[in-house]
């Protein structure tokens, strides 16, 4: 068997070429997984939906039993809904923005949030 004695410089390469093909593949993989991460964080927000209103059926897909529900906008200090388009609608734009957004009193604030949009999905 030969003796093989590798250098310190070989040793380092070898470990920066594994290190560096390693990080394309786990980089690659999250951006290719980033579509599907984000339909399955959509899709598991309207099964709680379904579920929590009641019409969640193992029948039925959560794509068709989510048809019959309409998306609205709701103001918050009076519960009635408004117009607009709610799916286009960011909470955390809102609550930044402070012509749509209300500062919460700092003994209320458990959460430190300072302010909340007027209005929610």
């Amino acid at each position: 068997m030969p003796d093989r004695n590798f250098t310190i410089r070989q040793t380092l390469l070898v470990a920066l070429i594994v290190s560096l093909v390693c990080s394309i593949i786990v980089a690659g993989a999250a951006v290719l997984l980033e579509p599907l991460q984000q339909r399955n964080k959509q899709q598991a927000i309207r099964e709680d939906i379904l579920d929590v209103a009641g019409l969640l059926d193992p029948a039925r897909s959560i794509e068709q039993s989510f048809e019959n529900i309409e998306t609205r906008l709701v103001d918050l200090a009076s519960g009635d809904y408004v117009e607009g388009d709610a799916n286009a609608f960011d909470a955390r734009r809102a609550a930044r923005d402070p012509q749509t957004s209300v500062a919460v009193p700092a003994e209320l604030d458990i959460a430190q949030i300072d302010r909340r949009p007027k209005l929610a999905r």
